[in-house]
């Protein structure tokens, strides 16, 4: 499914090399100031 797919993407992604995870990602995205707490919140990567 996509949220898998996407999980081996994370690090293209995440700004935290050692993290490959959606909490990773997570965690970069609020640290641009975005606010996610879900995957499904992901999409509006795709602006």
């Amino acid at each position: 499914d996509w949220a898998s797919h996407f999980h081996r993407d994370t690090t293209i992604f995440t700004m935290h090399g050692e993290e490959s995870s959606i909490e990773a990602l997570g965690r970069s995205l609020s640290e641009l100031g975005y606010k996610t707490h879900a995957p499904q919140r992901l999409e509006t990567l795709e602006l």
